[in-house]
């Protein structure tokens, strides 16, 4: 088996870990208050090298919890921003251990996790600042 192919069973098993933890969490038809954090790496094919090597591209999303929260808080808008830092952090960490052969990139991965998650945040931040959630 080559590497392409076992990058991309590791790849899926994850992402399937990840849904069934997700759904394992979920009870009923209670709606959850949630926001997802993508953390990106080189696994889906976007171009090769110049000796053929495929480069891939590969994301992890995980989920953050907000529901216990109450938003119009300093304090509840500061734990949630803690929290998706926390899990931007994790995510990108997976993706080092499940991609032991590239090197480590958790630093720049997370900031850019976390940065692209604070959008969400910060609206709904302002919403429920606003008295809309």
């Amino acid at each position: 088996m080559n590497t392409t192919t076992r990058l991309r069973r590791i790849s899926i098993l994850g992402v399937l870990g990840a849904g069934i933890a997700l759904a394992a969490g979920v009870t009923g038809a209670q709606t959850l208050k949630e926001i997802s954090v993508e953390a990106g790496r080189a696994t889906k094919v976007v171009g090769h090298t110049s000796s053929g090597i495929p480069i891939e591209e590969v994301s992890l999303t995980r989920h953050v919890y907000y529901g216990d929260l109450d938003l119009r808080t300093h304090s509840g808008a500061v734990e949630l921003e803690r929290r998706v830092h926390e899990t931007a952090q994790a995510a990108c960490k997976q993706l080092d251990e499940l991609y032991p052969l590239t090197t480590s990139e958790s630093p720049a991965c997370a900031e850019q996790a976390a940065k692209g998650a604070m959008e969400q945040v910060h609206a709904l931040i302002a919403a429920a600042e606003q008295g809309e959630e």
